[in-house]
């Protein structure tokens, strides 16, 4: 698929002269391309007759499965013996005995593997599967752009990752050619521009560094109409205004001082700003990274405030901290660099006048290779916070950067290593002097949670950004991971109240798919209520507090408060707002609700879950059609975020499109097999009059159940589809006394509209508090 097309069988290309049909191509082309290699048979009329009747277009599909399975098997007597191209009821699948291998797949898989490595090895095996751009003999068909786009844009990123690697490692030369390749690509690449003119620097070659800057103004103007950045044109300006130095020298400067070399700093053939790049050098065991990077994230912070209130020119309301790359060859201090950035995050949220993006937004740019002005145009935020760490023998370094999206000027940039017993003294110098700077800006309380010190323990830290780590992956295992790193943070320090907000977030995670409510929220309200005696200022443990006193205690004035509260405290936490405005929902007040979810949604605009819930607010609200419109629109920021897919299966249920809802629940149980995904695959199946089907699911949940948590809510959901009313009555009675999650839906579900007159049902509502 990558460059010219070609198929082959067992090592044997098909030939050209097979394909007797142009669309019975494109047909195998369009199921090469898809996760599972399958279409529905609607799809793939959609993508290949858009125009035609329906009729028409049924018998155009026939004939084109018949071409294509005669150009892959031209010796296939009967069609329904094909080893390539089957039908399982309304799909049409591509597969091979053997195994099928499509080279996108590869390529993506080692590119992802590439962009996690800092082995160059793993860079160039993913670059070698490029072969060129998606199917370019399809240039102009609309269901190829946009992926040919994405692996484009993947393939840059391998690229410029790789570039940096060798650059890190002093191999300046194979920098130098796969920076050259990258412009190739992409020739506008303003920081392959920028690097391209350090490393001829490092090589001795100051002439082709000059050169450099020309090649990259001309490429600006040809392909963006614009000028170079300011960072360009300070370096070039460096460049003219340093001494001509012979190659050797300029060479081993830079080598000398690499780390700042890297950077866009004050210096040119290795020249460094020392007052500028400040570098303790410390012994090993005296340093503890947890406590320096903590220490780090404070100064950073409060460097970055101090520059969004100071610079008057051009007023700075937004932004987004970008992950901080880890540049040491060490994995193992991912947990550093990700607990550091959202710390950041946690932070700069609580300020009122600043729009912080969210984490899950701003980690969806890790492990790619973005110009961070690109990413705040995108995000539409004033500034952008980037940064760097790296481990050089005994010392650990943290670069930080703010940058103005409008200009590209850095606004404010410092380079961090700190000895542990300095540490806290030159944070509460500089913590006090700052808040100083911004004592108009910030309230008391502000003030003082900003420069609050939650723990002395490094061992504590540590634990805790473990467990952060491990929370945020969200599988079961790594969720029990999280619990271990949460218990430990407190057991190094139990006056620390962080881990305990977050042993709350996990035990809450683990309800109800894991494990029975019963269990899993005792424990969660134990830690929450343990957090806030510890730091009654923490907005997370109020949010998990209020989701507690909603999902599992049904008391909805008290989750109430504790919402208000959490939004009280930091007005940017896109959970708590989120959380709210679905708690308004389920409470019918529509509109109030859904102004919650926006508000999140401009918080973390590309957080898929928000996105899903403001299309889910459409639908509690009885209008279908705007859920539908809004659930597509999410898929198409992931077609594989599943909670789309099955909201998008309600709203068509309702609308009685059965056919399509079907699709879109298989969809999601594709994706993330559960009791949940199966329970509404199953409703659509039996409201369809397939009831074997359903009820082979059904049979499927209550053998797991025998041994493994089930809810008794999503047994009710089927039995609903099946007509048993009774049943389905039972089952949520049940539900009440298990205290299930997904039982306060029952004020605003449409599925139990039938059941509302029901007494046992209205008694059922009064136990949960819910609106009838």
């Amino acid at each position: 698929m990558l460059g010219a097309f070609r198929l082959a069988i067992d090592g044997t290309m098909v030939e050209e002269r097979l394909w007797t049909r142009r669309k019975s191509k494109t047909l195998v082309k369009l199921l090469a391309l898809q996760p599972q290699h399958q279409l529905h048979r609607e799809q793939l009329i959609e993508y290949l007759w858009p125009e035609q009747e329906p009729d028409a277009a049924i018998n155009n599909l026939h004939k084109t499965i018949h071409a294509a399975r005669r150009s892959l098997e031209p010796d296939l007597k009967v069609g329904a013996d094909s080893r390539f191209i089957v039908t399982q009821d309304q799909l049409i699948v591509l597969r091979a005995p053997g195994g099928l291998l499509v080279d996108v797949e590869e390529f993506e898989l080692r590119a992802a593997v590439a962009l996690k490595s800092n082995e160059p090895a793993d860079g160039e095996t993913a670059l070698e599967l490029y072969g060129g751009d998606l199917l370019g003999e399809d240039l102009y068909e609309d269901w190829s752009a946009v992926r040919r786009e994405k692996l484009r844009m993947l393939y840059e990123q391998v690229l410029q990752h790789l570039a940096q690697l060798y650059k890190f490692r002093g191999d300046f030369q194979l920098g130098i050619e796969r920076f050259n390749q990258l412009l190739t690509a992409n020739p506008a690449n303003e920081e392959a521009h920028r690097n391209l003119m350090r490393l001829y620097v490092a090589t001795g070659n100051r002439h082709q560094a000059l050169q450099q800057y020309q090649l990259c103004r001309e490429a600006l103007r040809r392909e963006l109409d614009a000028e170079p950045e300011a960072a360009t044109v300070k370096l070039y300006e460096q460049l003219v205004a340093s001494p001509a130095e012979s190659e050797s020298s300029v060479m081993t400067a830079a080598l000398e001082n690499l780390p700042a070399f890297y950077g866009d700093t004050d210096s040119i053939g290795g020249e460094v700003n020392r007052s500028a790049a400040p570098v303790i050098s410390v012994r090993r065991k005296l340093v503890r990274p947890g406590v320096i990077v903590g220490l780090v994230m404070l100064l950073a912070v409060i460097g970055a405030i101090f520059f969004l209130n100071w610079k008057n020119n051009a007023a700075i309301d937004s932004l987004v901290v970008l992950p901080f790359e880890n540049r040491s060859n060490d994995p193992s201090l991912d947990y550093l660099s990700e607990g550091l950035t959202e710390s950041i995050i946690n932070n700069l949220a609580q300020i009122d006048s600043l729009r912080v993006m969210a984490r899950a937004t701003a980690f969806r740019y890790k492990n790619q290779v973005n110009e961070p002005l690109s990413v705040g145009y995108t995000l539409k935020v004033k500034a952008v916070l980037t940064g760097t760490i790296q481990q050089r023998g005994d010392t650990l370094i943290v670069q930080a950067d703010l940058i103005g999206v409008s200009d590209g000027v850095q606004l404010w940039g410092d380079q961090y290593s700190l000895k542990t017993d300095e540490a806290f003294t030159i944070q509460q110098r500089i913590s006090r002097e700052i808040t100083e700077k911004l004592r108009l800006k910030l309230t008391t309380e502000q003030q003082q949670r900003l420069t609050a010190v939650h723990t002395v323990n490094p061992e504590a830290y540590q634990h805790y950004l473990r467990g952060r780590y491990y929370w945020n992956r969200r599988t079961s295992a790594e969720i029990n991971k999280s619990i271990k790193e949460f218990q430990q943070a407190m057991a190094a320090d139990p006056t620390y109240a962080l881990p305990h907000s977050g042993l709350s977030d996990a035990y809450v995670s683990l309800s109800s798919s894991h494990l029975p409510p019963n269990e899993a929220m005792p424990l969660a309200r134990a830690a929450a209520k343990r957090a806030l005696e510890l730091d009654e200022n923490l907005a997370e443990a109020h949010t998990s507090l209020a989701a507690i006193k909603w999902r599992y205690e049904w008391d909805w004035n008290g989750a109430e408060r504790e919402f208000k509260r959490a939004i009280e405290l930091n007005p940017n936490y896109p959970t708590a707002r989120q959380w709210y405005g679905l708690f308004l929902v389920y409470r019918k007040q529509f509109d109030a609700g859904r102004s919650e979810l926006l508000k999140a949604q401009q918080l973390d605009p590309l957080s898929l879950a928000i996105n899903a819930n403001v299309g889910l607010s459409y639908y509690f609200e009885r209008r279908y059609d705007d859920a539908i419109q809004h659930l597509r629109t999410t898929l198409e920021l992931d077609r594989y975020f599943p909670y789309a897919h099955f909201f998008l299966g309600w709203a068509l249920e309702q609308k009685k499109e059965f056919g399509p809802a079907e699709e879109a629940f298989r969809r999601a149980t594709e994706i993330d097999r559960t009791s949940t995904t199966q329970a509404y695959l199953a409703h659509d199946l039996a409201l369809q009059g397939k009831r074997a089907e359903a009820e082979s699911l059904l049979s499927e949940l209550q053998a797991k159940a025998m041994h493994s948590y089930v809810s008794s809510y999503y047994l009710a959901v089927i039995f609903l589809g099946l007509g048993e009313d009774e049943k389905a009555l039972d089952l949520l009675q049940r539900g009440v006394a298990e205290r299930s999650e997904p039982m306060v839906l029952l004020g605003v579900e449409p599925k139990f509209d039938r059941l509302r007159t029901y007494e046992k049902f209205k008694e059922i509502s009064r136990a949960i508090g819910e609106i009838p």
